[in-house]
């Protein structure tokens, strides 16, 4: 028996009925790591991808029927399709498309095999999801209305 067979067994004889008994240690922290991150990462994609479909298929449908009355049926939002607001309204689409590319965009950069086998695809993607993220941040900082804001409950100002 070879000194690092022996080292092994050493290291494995508390583990009483462990399938993995034979494996290294740092191997099965390797593959419980890289389980784990995996199922994380399909959880990851399927929230967002169901985020994505959400938004484009409730907001982007009705958006392209002219039916943005059917905003209001999300009871969920403080504010949705306000009759007589075009600016509002317009606002809210776009806040609407930009979060399916933030979404979309967002799971993509998680994705390894893109990261390994497209890397410029995968930094104009990143790109574009920078911008998205930054240009929504900023039109919500500058537009918010911290008075009307604040009395309707959407920001904790005080």
């Amino acid at each position: 028996m070879s000194a690092h067979t022996a080292s092994q067994i050493k290291a494995n004889a508390g583990a009483g009925a462990n399938t993995n008994a034979n494996q290294p240690i740092g191997s099965r922290a390797k593959t419980a790591l890289n389980v784990s991150a995996t199922f994380w990462l399909t959880i990851v994609i399927i929230g967002q991808v169901a985020f994505a479909i959400f938004i484009a298929g409730f907001y982007g449908v009705s958006s392209v029927q002219g039916n943005f009355a059917a905003w209001a049926k999300n009871t969920t939002l403080l504010k949705g399709y306000v009759a007589g607001d075009s600016t509002g309204n317009l606002f809210f689409a776009a806040h609407m498309l930009i979060a399916v590319v933030i979404a979309s965009c967002g799971v993509l950069q998680l994705i390894p095999q893109i990261r390994a086998r497209a890397a410029a695809f995968h930094r104009w993607n990143g790109r574009i999801f920078m911008l998205a993220i930054g240009g929504q941040c900023e039109w919500a900082v500058s537009h918010m209305d911290q008075e009307n804001d604040c009395e309707s409950g959407w920001c904790v100002c005080h």
